[in-house]
């Protein structure tokens, strides 16, 4: 990731109601194969370990310009759904 993490995946699912981390998660792949160079360089794949279970997952990090991405293709979504 060429830029500094703005915010991480997980972050995005606890904040929001309306997507659940997986989701981002799968969403952020899906921009990242749209458009493989520029995905790189907004958005970092790192390990984390979960406080509950203690198991090893793998998470997004992401630039202001990979969030920004992200978050509008959220708004096109909530805004079909309730058009």
């Amino acid at each position: 990731m060429a830029h500094q993490p703005a915010v991480k995946h997980r972050r995005i699912g606890q904040r929001s109601r309306a997507y659940r981390a997986s989701a981002t998660a799968r969403d952020i792949r899906n921009l990242i194969d749209a458009n493989p160079e520029w995905g790189v360089s907004n958005f970092g794949q790192t390990p984390y370990v979960d406080a509950q279970n203690g198991q090893t997952y793998q998470m997004y990090e992401m630039t202001r310009d990979g969030y920004s991405m992200l978050v509008m293709g959220f708004i096109g979504n909530l805004s079909a759904r309730s058009g």
